[in-house]
């Protein structure tokens, strides 16, 4: 039932028929292989065993020169029974030069045969080897020389090639070992099995391989069959081979037939042709009109862009100069105080100092006088002018004033370097910055006249000097300042800046209390022109100016606010400001 079925595939499967015979080859080189194998092994075993017993002759050889020469049987007799006690060597003689033996000690075994010594003398004088191959034993002998070479100690425990004897001399005797080949014949056996074994598994593989690389390789074709057998009813009796030459010369037939339909058609599809063409061409003069209109409008557009640019570089430009315009007002005031604080000490200072040169001009005419009623009179006129002026006191206030004039100036200064520290003005192209200085500068020139009841907090952490543009970051830095500021003008409230790394970037995060920004106008706030204060109160472009000076530095502003509860913008900086980059802008309500 199998082999019929098997034979039926067969008649039916060109890849079947490729199979069976890659199988067979497989099976014929298989078997080549095994018996090309077992030959080789068995050879090279032969040899082994071969090289191996006629080192133990040598050996034995070597070792009983002397008592072959005294023919001191005793002696003769421990090395012979020593070789003996091995389980493979069925019999040990040494012999006298004419074939007598003075040792033969061996053993009974009913499957090994004992050679006739007399053959195996003649096999010794014949000097054509020294080694004879038996139906069920090997025969081993060397010549006792006299002056034999002393075998290495290697022999004792390697397998050694035995050096050929001495021909020139004549031998004391010989030893002779019988040796059983069924150890022998068993290795031989079990080198047989295990490579039979390895063959067949190789086999087994290769055939496994070769049936499961086929079916994959002849899986299209397979597939190519089944549709046409679905399709087309095709007799029995074509393997896929002849069904697939069936199935093309079926094709072949209905496109002959199709090329005639195609050739009825071209006649009417030229005509067809023809008279689409002349439709097209008064379509594309169409065309022509209307491009003609695209590129004018196309013009225009680009000029409107270009009106369009100008005017916002204009405005970025206004939101710059009013940006320096509250900085300067903000300078202004802070200088004028300090002025102020310095011009108020200076009247008394001067009355002080007048008052001082009165004194001293007093006492230094006094101590030029001569001695007498004058110098008297003058002398009490110092003191009395001395403790008029309470000149401890003076002294007192003089200090004080000197002080405060000091302290103005050190304030004016420190506002010129905050000034500078925010400006930026030599240094517009990328530099490593510290941020909390931009920052701390900054907030010297933020809108005064709204800090009242507004308290700033700064919780700064531990960050990286920043590759920037500081002047640039700056303006970013006040702009959203003043926002959060004007945002808490009415209630008041608390601006918290806080800073921080994460992920190799910086980030700034600015929040107040204010009213919030709306869900509706969150996603707006940094297009440009647009702002929710009065009007009059902002040019909309701050936020906008601000973001694009962010993506300069490859980072972005994220945005979260819940109406009433107040906004959090935060400015994420890479530490390298021209190297790496972030997604876009992120407005979120929280």
């Amino acid at each position: 039932m199998i082999l019929s079925h098997f034979l039926k595939q067969m008649r039916a499967s060109y890849s079947a028929k490729l199979i069976a015979i890659f199988i067979a080859a497989l099976c014929l080189m298989a078997t080549a292989l095994n018996i090309t194998s077992n030959r080789m092994q068995k050879s090279s075993y032969t040899k082994y065993m071969q090289s191996s017993g006629l080192a133990l002759a040598q050996l034995l050889a070597n070792s009983v020169q002397l008592d072959v020469f005294s023919e001191n049987l005793e002696q003769l007799q421990i090395p012979a029974a020593s070789l003996l006690s091995r389980e493979d060597i069925l019999q040990v003689e040494i012999l006298t030069s004419k074939g007598l033996p003075l040792v033969s000690l061996g053993k009974t075994h009913k499957r090994n045969q004992i050679p006739d010594r007399a053959a195996l003398l003649t096999e010794i004088r014949a000097q054509a080897s020294h080694f004879k191959e038996w139906s069920t034993t090997f025969s081993y002998w060397w010549p006792v020389k006299a002056l034999a070479t002393t075998s290495s100690e290697d022999a004792l425990y390697f397998d050694v090639e035995p050096a050929q004897p001495d021909g020139e001399q004549e031998p004391l005797g010989y030893v002779t070992l019988l040796v059983s080949k069924s150890r022998y014949e068993k290795d031989i056996r079990e080198m047989a099995i295990k490579t039979g074994f390895t063959i067949l598994l190789l086999l087994i593989l290769l055939v496994t391989g070769t049936l499961l690389l086929t079916r994959r390789m002849t899986l299209p074709l397979r597939t190519l069959v089944h549709k046409i057998q679905s399709q087309y009813t095709i007799g029995e009796g074509h393997d896929d081979i002849g069904l697939l030459d069936t199935t093309v010369t079926n094709l072949i037939q209905d496109l002959d037939h199709s090329f005639e339909t195609i050739n009825n058609l071209k006649t009417g599809l030229e005509n067809q042709v023809e008279e689409r063409t002349k439709q097209l061409a008064l379509a594309n003069q169409g065309l022509t009109t209307r491009q003609e209109y695209l590129e004018e409008a196309n013009h225009q557009l680009k000029k409107t862009m270009r009106e369009l640019q100008e005017t916002e570089g204009q405005l970025i430009q206004s939101e710059k100069m009013a940006a320096l315009g509250q900085v300067v007002a903000g300078v202004a005031h802070e200088i004028n105080n300090n002025i102020n604080f310095i011009s108020g000490a200076l009247p008394s200072l001067s009355r002080g100092i007048n008052d001082l040169k009165e004194l001293t001009r007093t006492f230094g005419a006094a101590c030029l006088e001569e001695p007498g009623e004058k110098q008297a009179e003058m002398r009490l006129k110092a003191l009395a002018l001395k403790k008029e002026i309470e000149q401890d006191d003076l002294f007192t206030s003089m200090d004080e004033l000197m002080g405060n004039i000091r302290e103005g100036v050190k304030r004016t200064i420190s506002i010129v370097t905050d000034l500078h520290t925010f400006s930026r003005a030599d240094e517009q192209g990328f530099k490593r910055v510290d941020l909390h200085s931009s920052l701390d500068s900054t907030l010297t020139f933020v809108n005064k006249k709204y800090l009242k009841d507004i308290f700033i907090h700064q919780e700064y952490g531990t960050i990286p000097l920043v590759t920037c543009r500081p002047g640039r970051l700056n303006q970013v830095f006040l702009n959203i300042m003043n926002n959060g500021i004007q945002a808490m003008a009415r209630q008041g409230g608390t601006l918290k800046i806080t800073t921080f790394e994460h992920d190799d970037h910086v980030h700034i995060r600015f929040s107040d209390t204010g009213g919030g920004i709306s869900k509706e106008i969150l996603p707006k706030i940094f297009d440009p022109f647009f702002t929710s204060k009065g009007p009059g109160a902002g040019t909309g472009i701050g936020l906008a100016v601000s973001y694009k000076i962010i993506q300069e530095h490859r980072g972005r502003i994220t945005v979260t606010s819940r109406e009433g509860e107040g906004s959090i913008f935060e400015v994420i900086l890479p530490v390298d400001g021209q190297k790496e980059a972030l997604p876009p802008v992120d407005n979120s309500a929280g």
